[in-house]
């Protein structure tokens, strides 16, 4: 299989790519595109679902950002499963807040997320095409 690049298909107004990560303080989504103001939000595995919130990155605007890095309250492990979320900013004050600042909702229901794995061998800096 080619590895050299990952395309995709655009098929909400809202998404994200994250890809396999290596072990380390932060992560980085290699596409994020929104229709209004929000984050990108790394939570640990809780039982297959997304638990602990680790860190968001800053504030993005509406459209297109590419390699958005978030940095993590904790060192991510070789193994382990972490979960991407997307949240819109409500709070009007610009900094994640878990309590104001809601999950992206999907066209299929529920928010907009996906699962990752963490390994010391994950390949970095593959270009992304949608």
């Amino acid at each position: 299989m080619d590895t050299s690049n990952v395309s995709g298909m655009h098929a909400e107004e809202n998404m994200m790519i994250v890809s396999e990560q290596k072990p380390g303080a932060s992560i980085r989504g290699s596409l994020i595109v929104l229709a209004a103001p929000g984050y990108l939000v790394i939570h640990e595995d809780k039982d297959g679902a997304p638990g602990v919130i680790l860190g968001a990155s800053a504030l993005l605007p509406a459209g297109e950002n590419s390699n958005v890095p978030v940095t993590l309250s904790r060192a991510s492990r070789d193994g382990e499963t972490l979960h991407a979320m997307l949240h819109f900013e409500k709070g009007g004050n610009t900094v994640f807040s878990a309590a104001e600042d809601t999950p992206v909702p999907s066209r299929l229901g529920g928010p907009i997320s996906g699962w990752f794995e963490v390994s010391s061998e994950a390949l970095v800096d593959i270009p992304v095409s949608i």
